[in-house]
């Protein structure tokens, strides 16, 4: 997809001006729903601060990188208002660690102060390992997202323990944390621990490509949630450098697989990603599946050097500009605001979840920005 005004950069930009125009229209709101959504809500706002900090990170224009900052600090003083809520989802708490961690990262050399930090965002990544660390199932393996009914053991809180224990461990070489991370990893891909192998849980699908799967004729598939492939990528990151394990290139290889098949299984004719839909307008085809993966997709084939191979560094370059250039492209020139759907062309299939019904009001429309944001944020950190 192709528009005359698309520039990377200046696009970014704006993208992320409007992004913070819509953080300070929906914190400020007057609608009883939206002043409650916001108060209660958590991940998303880590996730938005996910994106803000790597659009921060590299960026030369002096005035952006502050309002980026002040975009950050205002997220962390707003987390510091929940964090001893014991009501919250514990998968909450893995968007959290994942921003003081990579914050730490891209401050490296360079440290914000207070309380942004080095030593205040180890203590509050701290803080949130411990606070997941409470819903271990200690039985039967992996954590729970909340134990109050013991049922609800998903997929991104499992691979978000596994990133926080193992970016812990190298961090500060606490064991404890290694053996956490050992733990997670061998429940996440087999199934078991020392007491028990169930049937119902194993991470990959047969194919070892995790949620991408291709239909019988190898088109696209019904995968969903695709932002779990991408924090399991960066957590199998974290756990290759923390274990060391001796196939650790099987493991690396094996990420590299999940990255073709969404390639072929997540974008349209137009290269542009998307995943199928929870919902029959494209509402839940957004930044917890979308964003989240372009944002760590493109992290992990940097980190692993895959642009040695020139046909999947030509397949990859296509895959995110076009999707970035889609992201301007499709959005409403009047406020800059992007879509959900990042392709207005591509029909919606029908929904196999019915009851779904669209989802438009709280924060997802920061959601959505942040997705956006994301994308862009993508191109520019493969060279584009």
């Amino acid at each position: 997809m192709q528009c005359k005004d698309y520039a990377l950069h200046a696009s970014r930009d704006k993208v992320f001006d409007r992004l913070c125009d819509i953080w300070t229209e929906t914190k400020e709101s007057t609608n009883p729903d939206t002043k409650r959504e916001w108060g209660i809500d958590i991940w998303r706002k880590a996730n938005t601060l996910q994106a803000v900090a790597q659009y921060w990170n590299g960026n030369p224009d002096a005035q952006q990188r502050l309002k980026a900052m002040n975009l950050m600090l205002d997220g962390y003083r707003f987390y510091v208002s929940r964090q001893d809520d014991q009501s919250l989802w514990v998968d909450d708490f893995g968007w959290w660690a994942g921003f003081f961690r990579d914050l730490s990262d891209y401050t490296r050399g360079h440290p914000f102060d207070p309380p942004l930090d080095p030593n205040n965002l180890l203590r509050e990544m701290q803080c949130c390992y411990k606070r997941m660390s409470k819903n271990l199932d200690s039985e039967k393996g992996g954590i729970w997202n909340r134990c109050d009914d013991g049922r609800e053991k998903n997929t991104v809180t499992n691979v978000w323990m596994l990133n926080v224990a193992s970016d812990l461990f190298n961090w500060t070489g606490n064991p404890g944390c290694r053996t956490k991370a050992d733990e997670q990893y061998t429940w996440l891909t087999t199934g078991k621990t020392q007491k028990y192998s169930p049937e119902s849980w194993h991470l990959y699908a047969a194919d070892e490509t995790l949620l991408w799967l291709l239909g019988p004729d190898g088109t696209a598939g019904t995968t969903s949630w695709s932002g779990n492939e991408g924090v399991y990528l960066r957590g199998l990151t974290a756990y290759i450098l923390a274990a060391n394990p001796p196939d650790k290139q099987k493991l690396v290889d094996g990420g590299k697989a999940l990255i073709n098949a969404a390639m072929k299984s997540g974008a349209d004719a137009e290269h542009v990603m998307h995943e199928y839909p929870n919902s029959l307008d494209w509402s839940n085809d957004l930044a917890t599946g979308k964003g989240v993966f372009m944002r760590l997709v493109t992290r992990f084939v940097v980190q692993h050097g895959f642009f040695g191979d020139r046909a999947f560094e030509e397949s990859f370059k296509r895959f995110v500009g076009a999707t970035a250039q889609s992201v301007w492209c499709s959005r409403d020139t009047a406020t800059n605001t992007t879509a959900n759907n990042w392709n207005p062309g591509l029909t919606p299939p029908k929904s196999p979840r019915e009851d779904l019904q669209p989802t438009r009001g709280g924060l997802w429309p920061q959601v959505w920005q942040t997705d956006g944001l994301d994308a862009l944020n993508a191109a520019v950190r493969i060279g584009l």
